[in-house]
């Protein structure tokens, strides 16, 4: 016996609902409501539901939000929805619907319905555990080009259906562990778009997030949740390139052999600027913060190689840190006195001019007097 709930704001449309599954058989109407909110509330404490029979135009919460929102509150629900309008079919079955039921409903389409029901149902109640269910291995780069690899080695990059679906899961991402209100999603996603069509976006991206989740077998290691009108992003063993240098690079113990082995290694996952690839604005004030951090960090590692007497490795960590921020007049600096210290002049002289060109290419300004002196004092 299928466990079935109805979710209309017309009680006239229940009430038929009602009769015609009771014609068909096999479905127990566990609870009907014509609020959408009030049902949502009501599933948190039936998670034994087998359906949920929607119809999508209803004030407040629409019928397609509900049903985004149903994985969360009721996990193993399947959603039919049912509407007197047709233009609504693509987007049903993009937020997961397992079927379409125009009104008024005919008695043969909705035993087809109930068929295909009945047949997940009896699925999923003989599934075995097997290999194939195994938890997948998962891993996400931020720096550089946003992410998310899957698969066993060599890991596979994931394809997503949309660029704004990929998009919002770099969002979530960022924002990872905590929850984030829905309208503020949708302004730094889709900050042109009428709010209704910007929320049905999101509602579309976060079911191929989730169906992404579970093709790639990743639920038990990262969880996209609803509460309080907020997602957010719950993960667990999955490896983030950007968390893993900032617990690295932050590291403030005496710069001995086992702390340094730590900053080389943050400076190896540095590999580009934060989702410079992307550049997605929402990201701009933690792509600031990390290049910050990272900027320190080869600092304190080239103070650490000068005062050990190795200043070709200093040297090293400088032209890397150049190769991503060309302007940045401090490292330029302390490259020429790498390479004074190295004792090669030609070496340096060369760097000099070439900075010397860049100012003027990109600024328009010569180095600061303080560079120039440098200069002069070192060749």
């Amino acid at each position: 016996m299928l466990k079935a709930v109805i979710v209309d704001d017309e009680e006239n449309a229940i009430d038929a609902l009602r009769f015609s599954l009771a014609k068909c058989g096999g479905v127990d109407v566990a609870a009907t409501f014509t609020d959408p909110a009030e049902a949502l509330d009501a599933l948190r404490a039936h998670a034994d539901i087998d359906v949920v029979f929607l119809d999508i135009e209803m004030p407040g919460i629409r019928g397609l939000e509900l049903a985004a929102m149903l994985p969360d509150v009721c996990p193993n629900a399947e959603v039919v929805f049912t509407t007197a309008y047709d233009q609504y079919a693509v987007e049903a079955f993009e937020v997961n619907a397992l079927d379409y039921l125009l009104k008024p409903v005919r008695l043969d389409r909705l035993e087809k319905t109930l068929a295909r029901l009945a047949k997940r149902a009896g699925g999923a109640a003989h599934g075995t555990p097997g290999p194939d269910r195994e938890p997948g291995e998962g891993r996400i780069a931020c720096f550089g080009m946003f992410r998310l690899l899957v698969g066993t080695s060599p890991l596979q990059q994931v394809k997503w259906r949309t660029s704004k679906a990929r998009e919002l899961f770099a969002y979530l991402v960022h924002h990872r562990g905590t929850f984030v209100h829905k309208e503020k999603i949708v302004e730094d996603i889709w900050p042109n778009q009428e709010k209704e069509r910007a929320l049905g976006y999101l509602h579309t991206c976060i079911y191929q997030i989730r169906k992404t989740i579970r093709s790639f077998r990743l639920e038990e290691r990262m969880r996209v949740t609803y509460n309080n009108d907020a997602y957010g992003l719950l993960m667990h063993g999955i490896p983030c390139d950007a968390e893993e240098f900032l617990r690295l690079a932050e590291r403030r113990d005496p710069a001995g052999a086992e702390t340094v082995a730590d900053w080389e290694r943050a400076v190896q996952l540095y590999g580009g600027h934060y989702f410079e690839e992307d550049d997605f604005p929402w990201a701009d004030p933690h792509k600031q913060r990390l290049l910050n951090v990272y900027l320190e960090l080869v600092r304190a590692l080239a103070d650490h190689y000068m005062r050990s007497g190795r200043p070709d490795q200093a040297a090293s960590h400088l032209r890397e840190l150049l190769a991503k921020d060309p302007l940045h007049e401090e490292a330029h600096r302390r490259l020429l006195e790498c390479l004074a210290e190295i004792g090669d002049r030609a070496a340096l002289v060369q760097h000099y001019r070439a900075m010397e060109r860049l100012f003027r290419e990109e600024l328009g300004v010569a180095p600061s007097p303080e560079t120039e002196a440098l200069f002069r004092r070192l060749s």
